[in-house]
């Protein structure tokens, strides 16, 4: 802003018809900050609701880390095209013979990363970033992209279904099953939905999964008491809780 300029805003400003309503106008705006301040003052400081210090940081080695290998899964992974991403909402609905070229071209490009992202899921724990490094600014590129590697599995056990190989088509709903878990496990309320969204893929699945009358009851005993115990590792929502009260 010049000279000339900045003199003539001065000047605006402090013109009475113009300086007076906006200052009524920023009085207006920072009331209520100051009303919660006046009804906060006094209050005692009772210091952190946790040890934050101890929950900062998860002790966990990359053999029991599912994210070591969703990392690596994730840089193989290729873009989903538009005809892919219809036909796979066709084959939720409608089964394996809904698959057209495309979907099935992405499958087999993304094979390697499939394979690698299911190592991983079959780990006992995961954590994509140590809580007390978390920040506003942290990227979720990884978890962001586990739902587009739960399209490719339930797509996968549905290829299998429509073979016939149901017990290797709940491999692949199971293992999206513990990924859900592994989403958000020790993260933000963000990743937690992702495993949200996860598990409704899942659900459905499974769900269509055990009305096949090709699947036997032995199956679908194996399958309840499989869930069963993954489903305990779901962590409380306070964890994810406690790492937004870090941020």
């Amino acid at each position: 802003m010049s000279d000339s300029r900045f003199e003539r805003f001065v000047l605006t400003m402090l013109n009475p018809k113009v300086g007076i309503p906006i200052f009524v106008v920023l009085v207006l705006l920072a009331a209520p900050f100051a009303y919660r301040s006046s009804q906060l003052a006094g209050l005692p400081d009772i210091g952190d609701p946790f040890d934050v210090e101890a929950f900062g940081t998860v002790k966990i080695t990359d053999e029991e880390n599912a994210f070591i290998e969703y990392r690596e899964a994730a840089a193989l992974l290729t873009e989903m095209t538009e005809a892919a991403s219809e036909s796979y909402f066709k084959v939720e609905e409608e089964g394996w013979s809904a698959a057209i070229d495309e979907l099935r071209q992405w499958m087999r490009d993304n094979r390697e990363a499939l394979e690698i992202w299911k190592t991983g899921a079959d780990k006992p724990r995961a954590i994509y970033h140590q809580p007390h490094t978390v920040g506003i600014d942290t990227l979720l590129s990884v978890t962001q992209e586990l739902r587009n590697f739960s399209r490719l599995a339930r797509a996968e056990g549905s290829r299998l279904e429509a073979d016939g190989n149901s017990q290797e088509a709940w491999q692949w709903y199971r293992a999206i099953f513990r990924c859900s878990r592994h989403s958000g496990q020790h993260g933000t309320m963000i990743e937690r939905l992702v495993g949200v969204a996860m598990h409704n893929i899942t659900a459905e699945a499974i769900e269509q999964w055990s009305r096949d009358p090709r699947v036997a009851t032995a199956q679908l005993r194996e399958a309840l008491k499989a869930i069963q115990a993954d489903f305990h590792t779901t962590p409380p929502a306070s964890t994810n809780f406690k790492v937004e009260y870090l941020i």
